[in-house]
Order: structure tokens, then sequence, then C-alpha cells
């Protein structure tokens, strides 16, 4: 039996009308070989951990976090301008198949206009009007003004007539590159809509980890006070109190770590919205909807059908088609029509006029092999565009076969993880109610706590790893037409 070593004094001071009893309570003394506890730190605290803001709060649901990062993500935005630079290529490339109006105006200068030749010798025109010199030889004279005009005004209208289909297929070679990039801006929206989702999640669980650690130090200095309650009574000894408060610092140390994740976690929530990671992001609670599990090939058919990586993939195909129909027709000739009018004189005002059809054939029989290395490359892109096409399906595949079974498994973690946090309540709950009665050692609580922690922190992570799982096969599926 452990006795009390506690001593009180009790001073009754009389005054009149005054009474007071003054209680001194003093520590029992430690062994000399007992080194005393040094205190602990304060706890750590969430404005400690948090980094110095770049604004005010942003309090984010889902939903918000996903369109925000939908406008501000530099990936969509690169998306869109190539998608913008594709659209003029295309319409350029249409162009090639309309009619186009030309004007020109040519201004020629003269310096030997107004003047006359003869016998190698230049004169004015009035000096041939008034005739050569007696007993020379009559001049030859060439009259510049009538050969050269100085002014010449052209509008035409040109039309290609036939080039075998080649400008065709350019065209749609363009315009299905174009339908790619859109489908390519599609992938880049979902890849961008995945990753905050994800993140967000693991932002809300490690938040919810920080609560943990929380109530673990709650539960953790209710056992040093309840320990140091019984060690003041006699009722335990002084290694009791040092392994509590050491298990209070390690719980302290838990939430200090528990705290710096989080922090993490909104860096990489704000990075993946698009915000400058300083931007203090504060999550609103949210869950996945719990449908159930269809076949897995019946997945994988919706996922194929949905994807907007296969989609593209299937235009890029289509694309690089056209586009070795093209190269192929490169070595037919080409027909170009052209209808002009001229405005033509020495002086303006025009004292020339007059229309004229133009016709145009072009034809390349030998260029040194141009031709056909133009098509090898378009069956070299082809290939690719055929391997690519393969290798996106079954990627797609294997994304909803991998989320399908993470799925399963998650919940699967969680139905455990609950069993087991209502066994390590009862297990505490039994250990300090063993040792309050003395029949127990403080190991065995100081344990339970442990025990309990983990099952806790289990059952956060087995909780948002299904909501994240879940998150996985709904990207892996692809959007529905309503949420294009």
């Amino acid at each position: 039996m452990i006795h009390s070593h506690r001593t009180r004094f009790a001073l009754r001071f009389r005054r009149p009308s005054v009474a007071c009893l003054l209680l001194v309570t003093l520590q029992p003394p430690l062994p000399p070989e007992v080194t005393p506890v040094p205190p602990l730190p304060p706890a750590p605290t969430a404005e400690a951990m948090r980094l110095p803001a770049a604004g005010a709060p942003r309090r984010l649901t889902l939903s918000e976090a996903v369109a925000l990062a939908l406008r501000e993500h530099p990936e969509i935005r690169r998306a869109q301008a190539q998608l913008r630079q594709l659209v003029g290529s295309a319409r350029a490339q249409r162009a090639a198949l309309l009619p186009s109006v030309g004007l020109s105006y040519t201004y020629q200068s003269d310096p030997l206009a107004g003047f006359s030749t003869a016998a190698g010798t230049l004169r004015r025109p009035e000096a041939a009007i008034a005739g050569p010199p007696p007993g020379a030889a009559p001049p030859f004279d060439f009259d510049l003004n009538q050969f050269l005009a100085r002014h010449q005004v052209s509008v035409s209208v040109n039309q290609l007539l036939f080039d075998f289909g080649g400008a065709r297929a350019r065209s749609e070679q363009a315009l299905r590159r174009v339908e790619a990039a859109r489908a390519g801006l599609e992938a880049a929206a979902e890849t961008v809509a995945l990753r905050v989702r994800d993140r967000y999640y693991a932002l809300l669980q490690a938040e919810a980890m920080v609560e943990v650690q929380r109530a673990n130090l709650a539960a953790r200095r209710a056992s040093l006070a309840l320990v140091e309650a019984r060690f003041q009574e006699g009722a335990a000894p002084y290694g009791d109190v040092a392994r509590a408060t050491a298990s209070v610092g390690q719980a302290q140390a838990a939430l200090a770590e528990a705290l710096g994740a989080a922090e993490q976690a909104r860096i990489a929530l704000a990075e993946a919205i698009g915000l400058d990671p300083r931007t203090p992001v504060a999550p609103v609670p949210a869950s996945e909807p719990e449908p159930p599990l269809p076949p897995l090939e019946r997945l994988v058919e919706v996922a194929l059908a949905r994807r907007a990586e296969r989609r593209q993939s299937q235009l890029t195909l289509a694309a690089e088609s056209a586009g070795l129909r093209a190269a192929r027709r490169g070595r037919w000739p080409t027909l170009f029509g052209s209808v002009v009018y001229s405005l033509r004189g020495r002086d303006f005002p025009e004292t020339a006029r007059g229309p004229g059809v133009i016709l145009s054939l072009t034809w390349s029989p030998f260029d040194s092999g141009v031709t056909r290395g133009e098509i090898e490359q378009a069956q070299g892109r082809l290939a690719a565009a055929e391997s690519e096409l393969r290798r996106t399906e079954l990627a797609i595949a294997g994304e909803v076969a991998n989320a399908y079974q993470q799925v399963q498994v998650a919940e699967a973690r969680l139905a455990n993880a609950r069993v087991a946090v209502a066994s390590a309540r009862e297990s505490l709950r039994i250990a300090r109610e063993r040792y309050e009665a003395g029949i127990a050692v403080f190991v065995e609580v100081t344990d339970a706590e442990s025990a309990l922690a983990a099952a806790e922190g289990e059952r956060v992570t087995a909780e948002h790893a299904l909501h994240r799982a879940r998150v996985a096969l709904a990207a892996a599926l692809g959007p529905t037409p309503r949420e294009r």
C-alpha cells in the first residue's frame, strides 16, 4: 500500500467580522535519483504554421474551386491559345478553295520619256517637229512614250479550278486539327478539374487529421492531469507523470506535423486552381455521391464513348489521313483561272482599258523528290496517330479498371476502420477505469490512446480515400453530355 506524503496546514485568523482559511498543499518530495521533467512548450497553433497571406481568405466550395481553375489555370489558357492558332490556319486553308480579288497599281518612271533617238543622239520632240537641219540625213525616231505606259491599274478575280483535290484535302486536314484541338481543350479541362477535386479532398483530409490530433492532445492532457492528481495523492509513481508528460509532447509534435501537412495541402490546392500559393484557401466540407458500381466492362465502354482524349486521337488520325491525301496530290497539275480588267496609259486617268481572261496551268513532273519526301512524312504521322489512338484506348481502360478497384478497396477499408475506431474507444475507456482502480499500469492507458489516435487517423484517411477514388472513377469515365 502506498501512503500519502501530502501535508496540509490549516491556519485560522480571527479578526472582527473577518474570517480567513488558508490551505497550503505541499507536493510530495521526489526521490533523489529522479530528474524532474522539464515543462512542455506551448502547443502549436494553425496561425503559427500558415504562410504570410497574399490576400484575403477565400472560402470555396468544390464546384467554385473547379470553376475558378477552369478560368485561371495556365494549362487551360495555353490550350485555348493553341485552338485559336489552329482556327486561323484552318481559315487560311479554306480560303484556298474560294475566289480571291486582287487589285494592283503600277507606275513606271521613264527618264527618256519626251525624247527621241536620232543617229545615236537624243533630241527633244519639238526639234523633230521643226525638221532636220539642211543637208542632214532624216533621223530614225523612236518615241518611248508610245512604247512604255507609265500607269497601269488592274483588278483581278482568281479562282482555283482544279488540283485533283489537294487543296480540299489540306482544308479537311486543318479542320480536323481544329476539332482535335477542341477535344484537347476539353481533355485539359478534365485533367485540371480532376487535379482540383483530388487536392480539395486532400485538404479536407488534412484538416480532419488536424482535428484528430487535437482530440488526441486533449485526451493526453486529461490523462496527464489524472496522473498528476494520483501522484499528489501518493497513488501513482513519478514515472507515470514522466510517461504522461512525454505522451503529451508526442501529441503536440503530431499536431504540429498535421498542421504543417494541412498547410502544404492548402498550397497544393491553390496551385492546382491557378492561384498564388500563398493565397489562404478555405474549403467547405464536401462528399462524393455513392452510386452503385455497374460491371467493369460497361464502365470501359462508357469511358471510351465519353473521354475527350479518345476523340482527340480519332480526330488527329483523320487529320493525318487527309494530310496524306494532300501530299499525294502534290505531284499532279494545278489549274488556276483569273478574270482581269486593266486600265493603262501615259496619263492618269487611263488612256486604254480592257478585260482579259488568264488560265494558268502549273505542273512539276520532277521536283527532285520533294513530293516523295512529303508523302513519307505524312505516312509516318499517320502511323504515329494510329499508335496514339491505340495507346489512348488502352490507357483509358486501365484508368477505369484501376479506379474501379480503388473504390472497392476504399469501401472495405472504411468499413474496417469504423470498427477499429469503436474498438479503440472502448479499449481506452476500459484502460482508464482499470488504471483509476489501481489494477493496471499507466502504460496501458498510453497504448490505448495511441491506438485510438491511429484508428481515428485511419478512419479519416479511409473516408477521404473513398471520396478521392470516386473522383478518379468519375474522371476516368469522362463527363456526361450534360456536364460538358
